[in-house]
């Protein structure tokens, strides 16, 4: 919304939030963006997981549970996603990486 006037050149622009939602490889459910692990294939031999810097690749998402971690581990759902053998030491990384998101958030509280 743009309002503008004769006297004083005053633009007030409304911005809205837009809200970011991807689909889980594993649960097929779709969740904000923030609450999801990246996982990306680069080259067609490399598996990564995208922490902080944004990676170019085949991606694909999943979700920040333990549980659902476990079952794409059993299920074999990022391999199918990324269309390559993810070994289970991307599996192992995740869970770590959960892990430390929720002690450094337990600490924030405190």
């Amino acid at each position: 919304m743009m309002i503008s006037t004769t006297t004083n050149t005053m633009i007030i622009t409304m911005m809205k939030t837009v809200n970011i939602f991807r689909t889980c490889a594993c649960s097929n459910k779709k969740y904000l963006k923030e609450e999801l692990f990246r996982i990306v294939k680069i080259n067609n031999k490399e598996v990564k997981i995208e922490k902080d810097e944004h990676l170019f690749g085949r991606g694909a998402y999943l979700y920040k549970d333990q549980e659902i971690i476990l079952k794409a581990k059993k299920r074999k759902c990022l391999s199918r996603a990324l269309r390559i053998e993810v070994k289970d030491e991307i599996y192992d990384e995740l869970i770590a990486l959960l892990e430390s998101e929720v002690n450094d958030h337990g600490k924030e509280k405190q």
